[in-house]
This record gives structure tokens, sequence and C-alpha cells, in this order.
């Protein structure tokens, strides 16, 4: 019986320790069973004895999201609204573009905690996900059947689009190489260069992707020493800080062109990337900079069966 009374004490008190607040508006203090509103998280006051409503790094994050009284700011789309932190965390709803996962786990946990020490129960379920997209874009970036090994068919050519390495620019020409290709020109047409750029699209590649062009003496040449053309459809847009007039054979009046289709000038960087921030258009990089290789292998795919 005595036993029995101690096991019930000992149960009855770890219930009392993890109780949640009797409301969902509601949140326990960091070191105690005290409950405070949520909408007085870091309002300023405060409400909690350890001072756990306030603590500095759970506010400068919590200001941040903060939309009016009790509410979050809410970036869906571009489209901005407030939501209520229920509504903001519900993992059944599209989630916010800008969503702050740690605020959402200590909301769900039920008790206030320094925004730096909120551990994401559910990382390994996000890692897993992850995966699983990262297996599905390695399907079309480095294998086929019809191309050797780390490359995949994209129109008439067997690429290795190895966009989760990062290396300089002489690093990913060497990793080519080793894989019996070198990095990627556009010397066939720019059917080739629409082809790759849908594929990269398609296949939600975010990554920036060295390519074979380089300044060697002052002028943009491919690896294999042919001029690089300069204008559209390769390069992306620049601004230029001389006036430009375009070659018309009537014009009525005289019009400053001040954008174009070429390398920065003056120079800034001497390597060609295709650069995911300008929808893939060759953008001109510095060639210490960290970026991921696309490779063309040097020998051509096999016809399909």
């Amino acid at each position: 019986m005595v036993i029995f009374k101690v096991l019930l004490v000992a149960s009855l008190c770890i219930y009392q320790g993890n109780a949640k607040c009797p409301d969902r508006n509601l949140i326990q203090c960091e070191t105690n069973d005290n409950c405070v509103e949520i909408s007085l998280i870091c309002d300023g006051v405060t409400n909690c004895d350890d001072n756990s409503d306030e603590e500095r790094s759970l506010c400068d994050v919590w200001a941040t999201k903060k939309c009016y009284t009790g509410t979050f700011t809410c970036n869906k789309g571009g489209k901005w609204s407030c939501l209520s932190p229920k509504e903001y965390c519900e993992e059944s709803n599209p989630p916010c573009d800008d969503k702050a996962e740690r605020l959402c786990q200590m909301l769900l946990d039920g008790r206030l905690e320094p925004h730096d020490e909120i551990v994401l129960r559910t990382s390994v379920d996000y890692a897993e996900i992850s995966g699983k997209e990262f297996l599905e874009k390695v399907n079309v970036t480095i294998e086929h059947p019809d191309c050797p090994h780390l490359y995949t068919r994209v129109g008439d050519h067997c690429l290795s689009i190895f966009f989760f390495g990062l290396v300089n620019w002489g690093e990913a020409r060497a990793f080519c190489k080793m894989n019996g290709g070198d990095l990627l020109t556009f010397q066939d047409g720019f059917q080739n260069f629409y082809e790759i750029v849908r594929h990269l699209r398609k296949h939600d590649i975010t990554s920036d992707l060295w390519i074979g062009g380089a300044v060697r003496n002052k002028t943009w040449t491919w690896v294999d020493g042919n001029p690089i053309e300069l204008g559209t459809p390769y390069w992306s847009l620049r601004m230029n800080p001389d006036c430009n007039h375009l070659n018309q054979s009537v014009s009525c009046n005289e019009h400053c062109h001040r954008y174009l289709q070429r390398p920065r000038k003056p120079t800034v960087g001497m390597c060609t990337a295709l650069n995911f921030e300008n929808f893939f258009y060759m953008s001109d990089e510095d060639c210490l900079a960290k970026r991921s290789p696309l490779c063309v292998a040097g020998k051509e795919p096999s016809e399909r069966a």
C-alpha cells in the first residue's frame, strides 16, 4: 500500500511537471508551470517570474514575425497576411514561405524557451523529405542508361549536372576532365542552350553552374580557344554606364540604351557560369567563387533502343 501511494504521488508530480496550459492561447513559462497569454510574449512587460516571456534571443525573432497583437506575418507567394499562431503553424495548410520553424516548435511544445535552445522535433522528417527530393534530382542530373557514369542525357549530349558539389572554376574543370569530359560550352547553336536551361528549370535545380568560358588574353574564349559570342541569347542583361545606340535604318529620335547582354563592364569576374538568379543566363563570375560543375561527356550518347 505504501509503495502504491509513493507511485501515485510520483505519477502526479510527473503529470504536473508536464502539464499543459488549459487554453490554447496560453503557454507555460520556461522554469515553472505558470501560464501566460501568447499575445503577451515580448510585449515589453514581464509576465513570467523567470522573465522567459521577455528573453532576448526569443524576442529578437518574435519581433520580426509580429504582425499585430497575437498574430504573425505570413508570406505566401509574395502575398502578406496576419495569422494567429495556430493558423501560422498549422501543418495541414500550405506553409508560409517565411515560416519560423523554431517558434512553431516552441508553441507546439507549449513551453517558453530561448530561441537558440529550441530543438526542432521534426528535423528528421524534413531531412528524409530532403533526401527523397535529392534522389529525384540525382536521377535527372547524373544518371542515364545512354550515358557514362555520373552523366545524364539532355538533348543530344551527356551532361553531368553536379548540383550538390561546390568548387571553384579550375576545380570544376579538373572534376570534369577526371570523369572523361570538360566544362560545357555553347558552340553548337542556341537550341542546345535552351534545352539545358529548360531541363534545369523543369527539375528545380537552383545551383549556379560553372561552364567552360573564361577571359584569356583579354578575350572571352571557350576552353578550346574559340571566342565566346557576346549578346543574345546567352548572356545576362547588364546595365552599362556608356550610352549605346541601337542600329536602326530609320530613327526619328536618338535614344540612349544602357542595357546590354554581355559581361559586366568593367570586368568583375573572369569565368563563366549559368546564374540561377538570372534565369540561368551566362554570367561573369569570380573564378575562385564556389559553384557547381556542369560537364559534358567527351563521347556522345548512344541511340535509344
